[in-house]
Formats: C-alpha cells, sequence, structure tokens
C-alpha cells in the first residue's frame, strides 16, 4: 500500500529517539503539516530504525544532512529530565539549521502573539495576546496563558496548567501538572514547580518547589 504524502509537507527530522521522541512524532503527524523522515540521535546507530524510521545521523552531522536536503527543519525531542543536553543542542544548532513549530490543529493562538523556533504546543493549549513564547518551548494539553505573559527558553510547561496575566516565567522552568500562577509572578531560571503548585508571589531562587498536598498522610 502506498501512503499519500502531500506535496506541500515539509521533511523533519527529529532529535531524540526516547519516549518523548516517539511522542513528538505522533504530535508532527497530526498537524498534517511534517513529513517525519528520521532521527537524529547520538545513542543510537546510524541507520538503526526506531518506530519504521531511520536513524539518520548524530547531532554533530545534522548540519551536513541539512545542507544535502535530507529534511527541511528539526525538532528538539528532550524531556524534561535532560534540560543540559537539549539546552547545548539547542546551543550548537541555532542559526544554522531551522527548528520546526509543531502546533496541534485545536491550538488556540492570538494572532498577536509572538512565537519563537523549535516549539511544540499541543491539544488545546490557549495562547493569549501580546503573549511572547521564546525558542525551544514545550506547551501541553490544556494549558491556558493569558494576555502580556513571556515564557523563556527551554521551558516545559505540562498540561491542565492556568497562568495568569503578566507573568514571566525565565529559562529552563518545568512547570508539572495542574499548576496555577497568579499574574504579575515572576519565576526565575532553572526552578522546578511540582504538580499541583499554587504560585501566588514571585519565585527568584532556583529549586524543587511542590505543593503540601504532594505529602501522603495515613490516617
Amino acid at each position: 500500500m502506498f501512503e499519500l504524502i502531500r506535496i506541500d509537507m515539509k521533511k523533519l527530522a527529529i532529535i531524540g529517539t526516547r519516549e518523548f521522541g516517539i511522542q513528538v512524532l505522533n504530535y508532527a503527524r497530526n498537524t498534517g503539516n511534517y513529513e517525519v523522515v528520521g532521527w537524529i540521535d547520538d545513542l543510537e546507530e546510524v541507520g538503526a530504525l526506531v518506530c519504521n524510521l531511520p536513524v539518520i545521523c548524530n547531532v554533530e552531522n545534522a548540519e551536513k544532512f541539512y545542507k544535502e536536503g535530507l529534511f527541511d527543519s528539526v525538532f528538539i525531542a528532550i524531556g524534561y529530565s535532560k534540560m543540559d543536553i537539549k539546552q547545548s543542542i539547542y546551543n550548537s544548532i541555532k542559526g544554522k539549521i531551522p527548528m520546526a513549530n509543531i502546533i496541534a490543529p485545536t491550538a488556540i493562538i492570538s494572532p498577536y502573539a509572538v512565537l519563537g523556533e523549535g516549539i511544540l504546543i499541543n491539544d488545546y493549549v490557549t495562547i493569549d495576546k501580546n503573549t511572547v513564547i521564546n525558542d525551544d518551548v514545550v506547551l501541553l494539553g490544556q494549558t491556558l496563558l493569558t494576555h502580556d505573559c513571556n515564557i523563556g527558553k527551554h521551558c516545559y510547561i505540562a498540561g491542565n496548567n492556568s497562568i495568569a496575566g503578566f507573568v514571566t516565567i525565565q529559562d529552563n522552568v518545568f512547570v508539572g501538572l495542574g499548576v496555577a500562577i497568579s499574574d504579575h509572578v515572576s519565576i526565575c531560571s532553572n526552578a522546578w514547580i511540582g504538580i499541583g503548585c499554587v504560585v501566588a508571589e514571585s519565585i527568584s531562587v532556583p529549586g524543587k518547589y511542590m505543593s503540601r498536598a504532594m505529602s501522603l498522610i495515613r490516617l
């Protein structure tokens, strides 16, 4: 059986073959905008098949294959537990290889929002006016970002989050499931916000922040 490929599809290579990479593969296909041609990975043998797609090269050689026309753009699919590796790869390819934005058809994005590159915006994410999403950011399902927010590079914002107006989140921040962030709050770089937290005041010291509700109490 032949697979029909839309002529206007862009050829995409995904950096990273692990669990998040496979998720990104599905997200990219669901947009209908990309033909995923293969993987770029330092931990897999070149030529190996992952989800029936070949490992094209390692990260060091990605620019060479891009210039040869094997793909039009890449997406860095490195999970939040390896943000240092994710940032290192970003720095090595920024300005050399275009990074794709993978945006779900169900996402709602104001025409007055500003998007960088290498961004994943998943199902039912809402981004209001004057909000800036910088490069290499992941926004998962049913997250709301209201007006005039600024999300720094390399952030990973999990699903079902509510972020009020005029919030600034600096670089390399992880925001877990079900977090609510009050208006005019600023979160410093390298902060980790755990599941279910309510952030009502600014965070200026990097580190992990957890909700008391995460504690288990034996009755």
